[in-house]
């Protein structure tokens, strides 16, 4: 383009001056080199030549002309006669190229999503990496409710990952029936935001909305509670309600009052309730904001009998006692529970008939009935009732029933239990469903468990602890949260269970042991234990065991599962896991042991996690690894990553040792399989034993090393 400009300028002077003849032109007497000769056929004598210098030419040819100045505005650009425009980037305005607007053309629209949000359509993930499974769980966990109210949308773009109560095959339709995701599985968690309620004669929460804590306005009496949307399995889901302002709460058969009778609430006063399945929940837990006790303990019924020239007015304990005849004699006499001294006009008058007791169960009309022992209380209870206990109680032969729908409420006091002679709290002939709270319990002498309940334990606030050698604290079939302590000596079990098994913390020699395959482990805390921590048969999620004697979670029976599970041990020669039973499966857990982080025994599937070890090796004994980062950091020639053993597969794994010398992978001569792996710090990452058990070439498999 600057050519075509440079040639236009010479052109229009030419065309100007084209009408000189060479006649008229300046004569050269001498010519020179550079000189032009020219010949004239116009005017002048035809054929008849000239000499003009190249100065006398141009000034003919090439007068001076205007002077043009030129520029551009951006994004335009000029310079020395030529115009330009740069590519566009982040800082600089241009052009679009062809591979920006194809990525332009093609992006996502923008979405929106918020905690919870229940989406009924099929949904692909094609930028998330879809081998990233705490990925998947934490997106569909916060923002995507699958639930029994969502239909079975398809979630493409997962990949195929199986284990747990969930599979991912074929084209990714993710289940509802499976329940891994929704309030049955790993995510039965509730946080704890707080939303606004109105009170209503049927007052509706909903477990989807994210929130275990509610505000209840208004003065609409309270008949009945839904907690909707709670699955099954999450029976034992409680609720807190804070009132602020004046109503009735009404006790019901499905919506059963701490005492067993109606409750006026005042503003501030809190209330827990317990889903216990079904449309019935239990209240219990509670606390009026004036810190005044819900029944408070009442002193026997007095009465004071006028004298002569006296009326008496009132009820006990407030009496008005008016002379009303001035001047006469006054006397005024005992009456029952009541004495009188002192002489007219000044009577003193006391209650001398206080009830004692150290239990109490109190009727519909808030009247107690004292019991000495709590032995006689539960024998008095009835199903709904619930027993206060008022002090401190040490027996060492009493042996307490557990009753249905009965509750025990320590209130603060320590049960202390001295005798041989059988666990002090036991379930009679049938599994009964009870509740205890805000108590301790201890066994001193007794070596068997000092809780026995083959049916299901609500609990809040209590802590049991057995203290003789081989003692164990609870056994039961279902319990929620509580702390519980096996004795220190001897073979002992914190909880010993048949079934669900949630929010407890518990320590023994074994800290946890559950013996059915479809037990339940969850959220639960085994902070330390003389044996194993967790010993698991069926499911186990979200729970922690650290700084065990042995193994922090032992797997008993094939097919056991373990999810987001974290394993700590600092004591040298500790495993992580030890899976005793065949084709187990862990899935996102996190092991972190001095010891070896994962022994296989009759085979483990690992998929995802975090799996570091200081010992031997960090992994031995599996069938399956599945995208899981494997570090050992013991820096010695034997610190391997992976003992392999034949048929292996082991897909998308990060393997790293810390001694040159040592392999990602260790074996004998064994084929198996490992693709698209990274291997960091050894020379050797896998042993030259081992063949490759894929068909392609070794070196086309993606395995890197660094």
């Amino acid at each position: 383009m600057k050519n075509k400009f440079a040639f236009a300028f010479i052109l229009i002077p030419f065309l100007l001056t084209a009408q000189i003849k060479v006649k008229d032109l300046p004569t050269t007497t001498t010519g020179s080199s550079g000189d032009f000769i020219l010949k004239d056929d116009v005017a002048g004598t035809p054929g008849s030549t000239k000499k003009i210098s190249i100065s006398d030419f141009k000034s003919v040819y090439f007068p001076t002309l205007p002077t043009y100045s030129l520029s551009a505005t951006a994004p335009l650009t000029y310079s020395l006669g030529v115009f330009d425009m740069p590519k566009s980037t982040l800082f600089v305005d241009g052009y679009l190229s062809a591979t920006d607007f194809t990525t332009f053309w093609n992006k996502q629209n923008a979405l929106s999503v918020s905690p919870r949000m229940a989406y009924t359509s099929s949904l692909s993930f094609l930028d998330i990496n879809k081998d990233s499974v705490p990925t998947i769980f934490y997106l569909l966990h916060n923002y995507i409710k699958i639930g029994a109210n969502s239909g079975s949308p398809n979630i493409t773009g997962l990949g195929s990952v199986s284990g747990g109560n969930a599979t991912f095959v074929g084209s990714n339709v993710f289940s509802t029936a499976t329940k891994l995701i929704g309030r049955g599985g790993i995510d039965g968690m509730w946080s704890d935001n707080m939303l606004t309620v109105a009170s209503a004669s049927t007052l509706s929460l909903s477990a989807d909305n994210g929130a275990n804590t509610y505000s209840v306005t208004g003065t609409t009496n309270i008949d009945s509670v839904i907690i909707a949307n709670v699955y099954p399995n999450n029976t034992g889901t409680t609720v807190k309600l804070i009132f602020t302002n004046t109503l009735t709460l009404n006790n019901s058969a499905t919506f059963t009052l701490q005492g067993s009778s109606n409750i006026t609430t005042a503003a501030g006063d809190v209330m827990t309730i317990v889903h216990l399945g079904g449309n019935k929940v239990k209240g219990y837990g509670y606390s009026r904001a004036s810190g005044v006790a819900l029944v408070a303990t009442s002193a026997a019924t007095t009465s004071i009998t006028a004298g002569s020239g006296i009326t008496v007015s009132g009820t006990a304990p407030s009496y008005t006692v008016t002379n009303s005849a001035p001047n006469q004699t006054v006397t005024i006499g005992s009456g029952t529970g009541v004495s009188v001294a002192g002489t007219y006009p000044t009577f003193t008058v006391s209650s001398t008939g206080v009830a004692t007791g150290i239990c109490a169960i109190y009727n519909t009309s808030g009247v107690p009935t004292y019991y000495s022992t709590l032995r006689s209380a539960i024998t008095a209870a009835s199903s709904g009732q619930t027993i206060f206990v008022f002090a401190n109680i040490t027996e060492s032969t009493a042996i307490i029933k557990l009753k249905n729908g009965v509750t025990i409420n320590l209130q603060g006091t320590r049960y202390t239990y001295t005798g041989t002679g059988g666990s002090p709290f036991t379930d009679s002939a049938t599994a009964p469903t009870c509740y205890m709270y805000n108590g301790t319990i201890i066994t001193t002498n007794y070596t068997g468990y000092a809780f026995t309940n083959s049916g299901t334990t609500y609990t809040s606030g209590l802590t049991i602890t057995a203290s003789a050698s081989g003692g164990s604290a609870a056994f039961v079939g279902n319990i929620y949260n509580g702390t519980y302590n096996g004795a220190s000596g001897g073979v002992s079990y914190g909880v010993d269970a048949t079934g669900i098994v949630q929010g407890v913390t518990a320590t023994g020699f074994y800290g946890i042991n559950t013996s059915t395959t479809t037990s339940l482990i969850k959220d639960c805390l085994v902070p330390s234990s003389t044996g194993r921590g967790v010993l698991y048969s069926g499911l186990c999620i979200n729970t922690t065991a650290y700084n065990t004697a042995f193994s922090c979670f032992d797997a008993q029976t094939n097919g056991a599962t373990a999810i987001n599970c974290t394993a700590i041990s600092t004591t040298a020669g500790i495993n992580g896991w030890f899976n005793g039973a065949a084709n187990c499966t862990l899935q996102n857990c996190t092991v972190n042991t001095v010891g070896t982080a994962v022994i296989g025994g009759g085979g483990c599937n690992i998929v995802g996690g975090s799996y570091i070890s200081s010992g031997a090796f960090t992994i031995s004994g599996c069938s399956l690894l599945q995208k899981p980062t494997i570090k050992c950091t013991w820096n010695n020639s034997g610190g391997h990553g992976v003992i392999a053993q034949a048929s292996m597969i082991i897909n998308n794994a990060d393997i790293a040792v810390t001694n040159a010398s040592a392999n990602c992978i260790n074996g004998g001569s064994i084929t198996l399989e490992y693709n698209k792996c990274l291997f960091t710090g050894a020379t050797l990452p896998v042993t030259a034993t081992i063949t490759q058990g894929n068909a392609n070439a070794q070196d086309l498999q993606g395995n890197l090393k660094y």
